[in-house]
């Protein structure tokens, strides 16, 4: 099987976790029954609650899946959640942190870009337009 020169790294890793698990597929069994329980397999790994959306996780549970393709999903999925540490970016920010400073920001420098109210500045222009026509009138 080849893969292009521009694929990433973990779709190679993928190709062999599946390859792997096709070709020690039980025997009499025919190769899309193999592919297909590989797919499953790996599926129920990568979705497993404490792995789902952890890269760190993710990527150790797909080493692991592919040195050791005898061992089920769960026994993966707990031996990766008990031995992994679970990256600082899976935990959820709390509620006001970072998403709403920058909302404050944004709006901040939004306002500053709207024009003002038409009544809230009227008493504080400093033209005065009488005394403008009375210095035209006079130069006449």
């Amino acid at each position: 099987m080849t893969t292009p020169s521009n694929a990433p790294a973990g779709a190679t890793a993928v190709a062999d976790v599946v390859a792997t698990a096709a070709a020690t597929a039980a025997p009499g069994g025919s190769h899309a029954d193999g592919y297909k329980a590989a797919s499953e397999r790996l599926g129920a790994i990568m979705s497993a609650d404490g792995i789902k959306g952890d890269g760190k996780r993710m990527a150790a549970a797909l080493e692991l899946a592919q040195q050791s393709p005898a061992m089920t999903a769960e026994a993966i999925t707990a031996f990766v959640t008990a031995n992994v540490a679970a990256s600082a970016a899976a935990t959820p920010a709390p509620q006001g942190g970072q998403a709403s400073g920058y909302e404050q920001q944004r709006l901040a420098a939004a306002n500053l870009a709207q024009p003002s109210p038409v009544g809230a500045d009227a008493s504080k222009a400093g033209i005065d337009r009488n005394a403008i026509f009375a210095a035209r009138r006079a130069a006449v």
